[in-house]
């Protein structure tokens, strides 16, 4: 006995222009997972029925799917054309638009369908996710807390909204930049995450970086252990694990992280960490070359790609890998500034000072730079020159007492007696029981 399929074939054999089998027919191509098949038959129903709605929203959402973002975005625009009020067009172009790192006509298309479909609960969790800026804290809170009201089984939405409520980065009423003051409620979402979905590497990860907080690393270690469990290449994980562990432990669990990804900037740099408190001073120094090196290849490769986004006007996917990228600028000068260190240590401030230079051009704000760079001009007889540099380093770092002295030091030589009072001032306000400061106060003012 012939299927439905071959019923439908034969049919569009006998009449070409059926669109109700093609449309049928799709529909069974779908279910099969053959989605080309699937867009041709839809494309041949609006071919000879272009008002057919339903099979112009099914093609709207194959092409997104497929990757022909300019022929979905004509057919949802076809189908508001005919209903502005269609709130699935609205829908699918929000999502599309998210998907083009258009984030303005994604909000405006998500508010629309929002206020159609008020009772979709996926909408309302797309929007949290655009109000991803701690100016847009409340509103997305308010989103991502209305898509689990409308389906409270939305594993999404519930992380989502636990992740925002765990960082908690917003403005408070004077305009300050805060975090966190959420954790109890951001532990709820992660557990009830869990519940829902028990494999849910990520929420395990969540409710780890909260329980570590809270002082209980035990639990911690074990969630993190999970998340490893349920996603071998989450190397957050692996990071956050090696951060509860003893050195030695510590690196058995990078040594596993890197059998996942054997250049991770980040692994290295914890494991050369590591190496500095087991006294490996060779194998300490390798990571942090490691690290520098791969953090610098990657650099490269990620903003190449945010350029090409950007020339494609896909500015959300292009701002995030720049962020990425600028997180790996951070451990590349960590990592250079450390290999610093140790070049002064073994008497090699020729290098040292290149190493230097090298982590403040990956990081301008690296406050240890400054101030290893400036006692090494100091040393050389480099005076204004280390003054500049200890500037620069406690405008970063201004809580730190040895930047004041030092550069109180140099003031005096240099004959600006005020200025090397206020630091002397400011030292001892930091540090009220420094060796030196307070002598020199005194002399400086008998």
């Amino acid at each position: 006995m012939p299927s439905p399929k071959e019923h439908l074939l034969k049919a569009i054999e006998l009449q070409p222009d059926f669109a109700n089998a093609h449309h049928q027919l799709a529909l069974i191509l779908l279910k099969e997972g053959d989605k080309e098949g699937a867009t041709h038959h839809l494309g041949k129903v609006l071919q000879d029925n272009p008002a057919h709605t339903e099979s112009r929203l099914r093609l709207g959402i194959l092409q997104a799917e497929l990757g022909q973002l300019t022929e979905a975005q004509q057919n949802f625009e076809a189908l508001l054309e005919e209903d502005p009020r269609d709130g699935h067009a609205h829908y699918r172009l929000g999502l599309l638009s998210l998907d083009r790192g258009n984030s303005h006509d994604a909000t405006y298309h998500l508010e629309k369908a929002a206020f159609i479909d008020p009772d979709n609960s996926d909408i309302h969790y797309r929007l949290g996710l655009l109000h991803d800026g701690p100016e847009d804290f409340a509103k997305a809170r308010s989103c991502l807390e209305t898509a689990v009201d409308f389906d409270n089984s939305h594993v999404a939405a519930r992380f989502e909204l636990g992740r925002l409520l765990r960082l908690g980065r917003r403005f408070d009423s004077v305009g300050n930049l805060v975090g966190g003051g959420f954790d109890s409620e951001a532990q709820e979402c992660f557990e009830q995450a869990i519940r829902l979905d028990p494999n849910h590497a990520l929420a395990h990860e969540e409710l780890a970086y909260l329980l570590v907080k809270s002082g209980d690393n035990k639990t911690a270690g074990q969630s993190f252990k999970k998340a490893i469990q349920h996603d071998s290449s989450l190397i957050s994980s692996y990071l956050g694990l090696a951060h509860l562990q003893d050195a030695n432990s510590s690196l058995t669990t990078c040594s596993d992280a890197l059998a996942k990804d054997s250049g991770n900037p980040e692994v290295h740099l914890h494991m050369a960490q590591r190496c500095i408190e087991l006294e490996k001073i060779p194998d300490a120094r390798d990571h942090f070359q490691h690290a520098a090196d791969n953090a610098a290849t990657r650099i490269l490769a990620l903003r190449e790609e945010s350029a090409t986004f950007a020339v494609q006007d896909l500015f959300i996917k292009a701002r995030r890998l720049e962020d990425v990228a600028n997180n790996l600028s951070h451990q590349r000068a960590e990592a250079l500034y450390q290999l610093g260190l140790l070049a002064i240590w073994d008497k090699e401030e020729a290098k040292a000072l290149q190493y230097l230079e090298n982590a403040l051009t990956a990081n301008t704000q690296h406050s240890g730079a400054h101030f290893q760079v400036a006692l090494l001009q100091h040393a050389d007889g480099e005076q204004q020159t280390a003054i500049e540099s200890l500037r620069k380093s406690i405008e970063i770092e201004i809580m730190n007492p040895e930047g004041h002295f030092l550069l109180a030091e140099l003031l005096r030589a240099k004959g600006d007696e005020e200025m090397a009072r206020n630091h002397y001032l400011i030292t001892l306000d930091l540090e009220p029981k420094h060796p030196k400061a307070k002598i020199c106060l005194e002399s400086l003012a008998g």
